[in-house]
């Protein structure tokens, strides 16, 4: 039974369906899935979906979706080598995003969230997590990410270069949205 896109998602969504329109796609990971409300979704629409998050309380009120616990930059040891030919990721690649994630594992003292080499530790963190996410892919396996336009610290928060450094091709890149295709 076909369930409700999920509010937050119409982006993330239009995107996934213009690009793997003419793709033969089965299996799907959503990065921070919180309780996998959109992997209902898309199970709903026969792919084979799963999540990972990080916040137990999420995970326990899933629903029986499949998700998996843990940290983003963990992602082949969670998944044990096994490979999606598209992973989502829905205003989780964000600088904002991140920082909010990594200031709670900061001690008081530490490097502060507004300072340089923080900002700096963001973005070394945001590749880790897409280096992470192109070893999961198979090969010609896609990384759909989306931010919000609304300022810098809600946009994509890697830069192409980086993406292309890594071994994607970069087929979209905009502030708000990039596609990665793994060569």
């Amino acid at each position: 039974m076909a369930k409700p896109l999920p509010q937050g998602y119409v982006n993330l969504d239009r995107l996934f369906n213009k690009i793997t329109d003419n793709r033969k796609i089965e299996s799907v990971l959503e990065l921070c899935c919180a309780e996998g409300k959109y992997i209902g979704y898309l199970q709903g629409k026969g792919f084979t979906a799963e999540g990972i998050e990080s916040d137990l309380e999420k995970i326990q009120n899933g629903n029986g979706y499949p998700l998996h616990r843990g940290e983003l930059t963990e992602l082949e040891t969670i998944m044990a080598g096994r490979q999606f030919d598209v992973i989502v990721a829905n205003n989780v690649l964000t600088v904002n995003a991140q920082m909010r994630h990594l200031s709670t594992d900061y001690p008081l003292g530490h490097l502060l969230p507004s300072s340089r080499a923080f900002h700096k530790s963001v973005n070394l963190h945001i590749e880790k997590i897409i280096q992470c996410a192109h070893n999961l892919l198979a090969p010609g396996g896609l990384l759909i990410a989306t931010g919000a336009a609304i300022g810098p610290l809600y946009r994509i928060g890697f830069s192409q270069e980086a993406a292309e450094s890594l071994g994607y091709n970069v087929l979209v890149y905009m502030a708000n949205r990039a596609v990665l295709e793994k060569v």
